[in-house]
């Protein structure tokens, strides 16, 4: 029938009406799945469960257990967290989501924190949970979301919008207020379970929350180096008036970043001579380990560190995990060939 689509779900066939939300398909099989589905996969394509569905298809539903959907939760949770303290404190209540930090993300307030401040922002998100609140999208033009966020005392928001070049932009609403994500949101507030916050300091806190590695939240254990790193590099970037994109945007288009990529450099050439400083001094050390995600620069700083080295009269030898990895034609296999 023309006005009837039939999509694939788990391996079993529906037919529903042509123009039928995801939303409204996934009530058919939300019992399949241990936590709230978040969004769904359609011909390898990421849509949000808002979307409409107008031709026969595959449908993978996706909750906080995947990649995707883990993110949509994390997105869906900072949200809500920045509603529920805007509800508690008005214009005074902003909150700036900084980086990741044990397992969790560590975010700043303009207001003091005291257990008791974070007791209160915990319980307004668990009420806004509850209440099962929509978060719609919403295309406004580019020059009204401007002056929304002008408005609302949000300058950073405006001048990120100052940067787009596309007349519309995409905000999500929920209750009274707008806001501008990167990533893909929950449809609903009570889509979101688990999490919770750990107070750090008078002005930062953690938001904690499940992964996809581990879907229980692990009480916090704070590391203080790599925090003091974070922390520095925040100092840094308010001493370089660049604390955000927009005003890495702004450094951009006045032609000025070279100056930007070359004090970065000094900062690092600096900090890897103080190291090796220090590593010359300790007579019977014999190893240094450099540790990083995948890019990270971990080649080119052993290769800069081993230079430092050397100035001093020591005679290091670096040696890369890229160097003992195979080319797939050799590459051993298992007793299954794999």
């Amino acid at each position: 029938m023309l006005n009837e689509i039939n999509v694939e779900i788990l391996g079993e066939k529906y037919n529903f009406p042509r123009g039928t939300t995801l939303e409204e398909i996934s009530k058919i099989v939300s019992l399949n799945y241990t936590f709230p589905i978040l969004l769904a996969r359609i011909d390898n394509r990421i849509k949000e469960l808002s979307e409409k569905v107008f031709n026969d298809c595959k449908i993978e539903f996706l909750d906080l257990t995947s990649k995707e959907g883990n993110k949509c939760h994390i997105s869906g949770l900072c949200y809500i967290l920045i509603y529920a303290c805007k509800k508690l404190y008005g214009k005074k209540g902003n909150v700036i989501i900084l980086h990741s930090l044990d397992k969790g993300i560590y975010i700043e307030s303009e207001f003091k924190l005291d257990k008791n401040i974070l007791k209160d922002i915990k319980d307004m998100m668990r009420e806004i949970i509850l209440s099962d609140c929509p978060i719609t999208r919403s295309t406004v033009d580019r020059i009204e979301a401007i002056k929304y966020f002008e408005s609302i005392g949000d300058h950073v928001k405006a001048n990120v919008m100052r940067y787009n070049t596309n007349s519309y932009i995409t905000l999500y609403r929920l209750g009274d207020s707008y806001n501008y994500f990167y990533n893909n949101m929950p449809s609903s507030t009570s889509h979101v379970l688990d999490f919770d916050l750990t107070y750090i300091n008078e002005n930062g806190f953690l938001l904690q929350f499940p992964t996809i590695y581990d879907l229980t939240i692990p009480e916090y254990k704070h590391h203080p180096s790599m925090y003091e790193v974070f922390n520095n590099y925040t100092r840094w970037g308010k001493i370089m008036h660049i604390e955000n994109t927009a005003d890495l945007n702004k450094l951009v288009s006045t032609r000025n970043v070279d100056d930007l990529i070359h004090i970065a450099e000094r900062i690092s050439n600096n900090v890897l001579f103080a190291l090796a400083n220090i590593i010359q001094s300790k007579n019977k050390l014999k190893i240094v380990l450099l540790g990083g995600p995948s890019s990270s620069g971990k080649t080119t700083t052993s290769k800069k560190l081993c230079l430092y080295l050397k100035s001093f009269g020591l005679h290091p030898i670096a040696l890369s995990m890229d160097d003992f990895f195979k080319d797939r034609d050799e590459t051993p296999k298992d007793e299954n060939g794999d």
